[in-house]
């Protein structure tokens, strides 16, 4: 082990101590009193709950009632058509009335939701937000088999390109289509050699033999029901606090109940109480598209060969370990197809990016590399010195600065914790990509 590695090791011990007992501390207030530890959803919500050391998020606005009960904000989309979009949402709020966990949407609930949904852009409901008692706002990070939102949070310079993927590119009503589609270019060493480990980077002559962008579609298909199966678990399951409003509530009903005691400011207190019904209503609207039989790869334990499995959406399926196995790894296959054929979409959806890769994106997407680079998603900090990871994430807040402008790039990155960084980028200084 070398010393470097010695030193990372120390580093992460260190810093998860730190976090443990900065928790301790930061809910202190709160805390008090209370001696079942199954008074908080789990470990790993608190750690998720706190707020992330270099990155600020953007979809996230503290309006002082403390660290606990923010209020989300929705992503900038870019959209042109907002004040239509909006009008479109009132009209599915009056149709779908009240809704619970357990509820049924009528045919105009769904058809109204659907004519909103479909023009919303895919990765802006990357998070489901709910709150509870005591820790206030949550989103999940619940087993979701594209990591992207939480490895690298959707920045504003994926809702810069020209045409960004919306939920009528998914559900466009060639779902059995594209299944079929996708057994095909499964089939084809060519195009399946593109989600190997060890390719050679984008190869673009390849797009049209192995339907690039439909395998991106195919493989948000399957992220998307998947995610909202398990989401509607999550907002089904029973809260684990014991005071006796909460008492036989799940986690929804608890977030509502929360929201009207913890949140002052009626303005605030409405906003906070339409995302999380909005958080429902898409994780139901979903379900009632994901009605086409999806097929993923089953490697045969007798000759080790894949094949071809039909599974059927319900919600015993997230339940499923050697299921949810097969969906993540058919997802995996067919969104990597899809970006080393060089879809955009699809670049933009992978969680990491390693090998050639890099350097194939850094000539198209700079932005993204250097974003993924600062944020070390690939794990590169055994092949970048942790100054060379600063220098990274300066880099991309420049380059964000120049597409949107100051306000919009703080938004996502501090300047003030990265000064030597950024004048060292503006004095000329060079950046390392990875040692090979």
């Amino acid at each position: 082990m070398t010393c470097k590695q010695i030193f990372n090791n120390f580093f992460a011990f260190s810093l998860v101590v730190l976090t443990l007992l900065s928790t301790t501390i930061l809910k202190a207030a709160p805390l008090k009193g209370l001696e079942d530890p199954k008074e908080f959803e789990s470990l790993k919500e608190l750690l998720d709950s706190l707020p992330e050391k270099k990155r600020i998020d953007p979809n996230t606005v503290v309006f002082g009632h403390g660290m606990g009960y923010s209020v989300p904000l929705e992503q900038e989309t870019y959209q042109g058509d907002q004040k239509r979009q909006r009008t479109s949402w009132n009209r599915a709020l009056d149709l779908c009335g009240l809704v619970g966990t357990n509820s049924s949407l009528t045919s105009d609930c769904v058809s109204a939701l659907t004519k909103y949904f479909v023009k919303e852009p895919v990765w802006k409901y990357k998070r489901l937000y709910y709150y509870s008692d005591p820790m206030g706002l949550l989103n999940t990070t619940y087993n979701e088999i594209n990591r992207r939102h939480y490895a690298l949070p959707y920045g504003y310079d994926d809702y810069s390109i020209d045409q960004i993927p919306l939920w009528g590119d998914i559900f466009d009503g060639r779902l059995k289509q594209r299944v079929a589609l996708f057994s095909k270019v499964a089939e084809d060493p060519k195009c399946m050699e593109l989600s190997a480990a060890t390719d050679s980077g984008i190869q673009e002559d390849k797009a049209e033999r192995c339907s690039a962008n439909e395998m991106y579609k195919y493989s948000a298909y399957l992220d998307a029901c998947t995610a909202a199966l398990q989401r509607l678990h999550v907002l089904n399951s029973p809260t684990r606090s014991r005071k006796d409003q909460y008492i036989g509530l799940n986690r929804f009903e608890t977030s509502k109940l929360v929201i009207l005691e913890r949140i002052e400011r009626p303005a605030e207190r409405n906003l906070a109480q339409e995302i999380v019904e909005k958080g429902l209503l898409h994780v139901f609207w979903v379900i009632e598209q994901c009605v086409v039989d999806p097929l993923v790869l089953e490697t045969s334990p007798g000759t080790g060969r894949d094949s071809f499995l039909e599974i059927a959406w319900r919600r015993s399926t997230v339940e499923d370990k050697e299921l949810m196995s097969s969906i993540k790894r058919t997802h995996d296959v067919a969104l990597k197809i899809a970006a080393k054929s060089g879809d955009e979409w699809a670049i933009r959806s992978l969680s990491q990016l390693s090998g050639d890769l890099i350097s194939d994106v850094l000539e198209k997407y700079p932005l993204l590399v250097h974003r993924h680079l600062g944020s070390d998603t690939g794990g590169f900090s055994d092949e970048l010195e942790w100054e060379e990871l600063r220098r990274h994430e300066a880099k991309a807040y420049l380059l964000l600065e120049d597409l949107a402008g100051p306000e919009v790039a703080q938004r996502e990155f501090n300047p003030s914790m990265l000064h030597e960084e950024i004048d060292y980028i503006r004095n000329g200084g060079e950046l390392e990509t990875l040692r090979r």
